[in-house]
């Protein structure tokens, strides 16, 4: 019986130190947020299934589905619009994110042509410069019912009241430019884009919200 008693107070005096850590634990802070750092992030398609890329300001790049690694690099790209110079972006990591190339979704008889369709995922008026076999300038009005996405964004991009274009190129490469139409403080993206003709494809736009 002395034994037991002994054991009883030890039992005792281990959980509350149990509970004392875990009460510790839970009300530290993860991280002090400082500074909202706003990205742009497309989504692209396939022809089974919608994958996810998103860009930031550090060297590797992490979403739900995989990671990988953005580059160090410093390029200048010209777009120009209606035999007008719209603007010479210099891209950097600082400065601009990096725009992947839209999805293939499948093929159709379209003249020869290739099909685009972008979803605007936001709450932003989106503007899209391109510069190639053709130059052209879109404008995509903002989602009413979008918000901004803590942290990460959607799996899958949803379609359901969100306004999209649908652009008919002639096929080749083309420099892209997609911004925002008025000003967000979000990154604006620039990249590369070949276009195969009688061929669809697609990609979402949101924004994600993050901390610094």
């Amino acid at each position: 019986m002395e034994l037991f008693g002994k054991t009883v107070p030890a039992i005792l005096i281990l959980i509350i130190l149990l509970i004392g850590v875990g009460i510790g634990f839970s009300l530290s802070p993860f991280k002090v947020l400082t500074e909202t750092v706003r990205e742009p992030v497309l989504m692209t398609v396939t022809e089974t299934a919608w994958k996810t890329v998103t860009h930031s300001l550090t060297t590797t790049v992490e979403h739900t589905l995989y990671l990988t690694a953005t580059k160090m690099v410093t390029t200048e790209t010209t777009i120009t619009v209606a035999g007008e110079t719209a603007s010479t972006f210099r891209a950097t990591e600082s400065s601009m994110g990096t725009l992947p190339p839209p999805g293939k979704l499948g093929y159709e008889n379209l003249g020869g042509k290739a099909k685009v369709t972008i979803i605007n995922d936001s709450p932003y008026r989106l503007r899209i410069l391109l510069k190639g076999p053709e130059s052209r300038e879109i404008f995509i009005d903002k989602c009413e019912i979008c918000t901004e996405y803590l942290f990460v964004g959607p799996l899958v991009c949803p379609t359901s009241s969100r306004p999209k274009a649908e652009i008919l190129l002639e096929p080749g490469t083309y420099d892209v430019l997609v911004s925002t139409a008025e000003p967000s403080g979000i990154l604006p993206c620039v990249g590369s884009w070949t276009l195969d003709p009688n061929t669809l494809y697609g990609f979402c736009y949101f924004v994600v919200k993050r901390y610094s």
